[in-house]
């Protein structure tokens, strides 16, 4: 990867978590898996006591996410990351390439996210807010 994309990627990703914290200098974790068959990413913020998911909109979904696949697919097959892990202490943030021998299969299960929330913040418990319910009317479908 060139200079001018990492820079891009630091810049969109630590940008980004900082604006999705809810607690002055929290540190935020990013993971994103990305694969020609399906990519998928979730943020984590420190809250002390526990680590708390944090609730992606539809926006976010829209932009951030799809910059980031964007960035991903312009990347030559053998540059292409299967996981990112971007970690934003303070005001520094770090990204963490893995690259991966072969893409997944078609049923094959993406990693797991939890060594991973492990390795950053240790053993504090994970909080996952309620799912919203909503209803057909709200995804935009008509019945």
């Amino acid at each position: 990867m060139d200079d001018a994309t990492r820079q891009a990627l630091v810049e969109k990703i630590g940008f980004f978590l900082h604006g999705k914290r809810t607690a002055h200098h929290s540190t935020m974790l990013f993971i994103g898996f990305f694969d020609p068959q399906i990519c998928s990413w979730s943020v984590y913020e420190d809250q002390v006591e526990q680590v708390s998911y944090v609730d992606l909109s539809y926006d976010d979904l829209d932009t951030f996410c799809e910059g980031l696949v964007d960035i991903w697919k312009a990347q030559p097959r053998k540059h292409q990351w299967q996981t990112l892990e971007a970690i934003l202490e303070g005001e520094e943030i770090k990204l963490y390439f893995f690259y991966a021998d072969k893409p997944l299969g078609p049923r094959e299960d993406l990693p797991p996210r939890e060594p991973i929330i492990r390795k950053y913040f240790g053993d504090k418990p994970v909080y996952y807010p309620p799912l919203s319910r909503k209803g057909p009317e709200d995804l935009g479908f008509e019945l």
